[in-house]
């Protein structure tokens, strides 16, 4: 088996860089109108899939595998894989099997790791999908992927953690005014190249949180709503790297 996966992967490098490149696409944007959240209007966690249009964006795992990532397309609506121009869907199909490419799906679209180190695809390549009559495409650039994850950029796989407590203001009180909220809601955005909704979480008794956001990482920004009252707070991610990072967040309900 293992040296059945050791081919599968010389093939596939092998395929994927002799692969004709006369058809190429055009390379699809990020969505232009995307917004920061609106402070005190807090979003209901059916929001927190991704809405925005189809987008393809790469990123490299901590085995230095090349990780493509889908948003607001769904699995089931791809019909088919090109590289560079080229028709791979069968070819995918077997690398699939073979081990050398994983695909998981996500509600608001899906991951496609493919095993192979990044430097055994030099240069710029463009991987595309088809679905319906479209074609969805973005450029996959060897050596900017690597000099971003070794910024901490573009190694965002693992995940983000973000924890943390939120405190409740008691109004008509006399004394000892704050107390932990226990049960509140907690919404949580991430800077993605947008703010990103990326769901929402309950605190325990303690009015403690404690979240993992996969393949996201950067500025995050959160809501707690508790009794009809909210708070907001927001800290900075000054390092992105690796499979791990970590960010404390505090709110308090006013």
């Amino acid at each position: 088996m293992r040296l059945s996966k050791l081919l599968a992967t010389a093939t596939l490098s092998l395929l994927l860089t002799q692969l004709p490149s006369t058809l190429w696409a055009e390379e699809t944007p990020l969505d232009p109108n995307a917004t920061p959240p609106t402070e005190g209007v807090p979003i209901d966690q059916a929001d927190a899939k991704y809405s925005g249009p189809p987008k393809i964006s790469y990123y490299l795992s901590d085995e230095n595998f090349i990780i493509i990532k889908v948003d607001g397309l769904k699995l089931g609506e791809v019909k088919g894989f090109t590289f560079d121009g080229a028709d791979i869907s069968d070819a995918m199909k077997q690398f699939e099997t073979d081990g050398v490419v994983e695909i998981v799906s996500r509600d608001d679209g899906f991951n496609l790791t493919v095993k192979i180190p990044n430097d055994q695809l030099p240069g710029q390549h463009k991987f595309g999908l088809l679905y319906g009559d479209n074609e969805l495409s973005a450029t996959l650039d060897s050596e900017k992927l690597t000099t971003e994850a070794s910024a901490g950029d573009g190694r965002a796989f693992g995940y983000l953690r973000i924890y943390g407590n939120v405190q409740e203001y008691l109004y008509g009180c006399s004394w000892n005014c704050w107390k932990n909220a226990k049960y509140a809601t907690v919404n949580f955005w991430v800077w993605d190249g947008y703010w990103a909704y990326v769901g929402a979480t309950t605190t325990n008794a303690s009015g403690n949180f404690d979240v993992y956001v996969d393949g996201v990482c950067g500025d995050v920004y959160v809501e707690a709503v508790n009794n009809g009252k909210w708070g907001n707070a927001s800290s900075s991610v000054w390092s992105c790297g690796w499979s791990r990072t970590y960010v404390s967040v505090y709110p308090s309900i006013w």
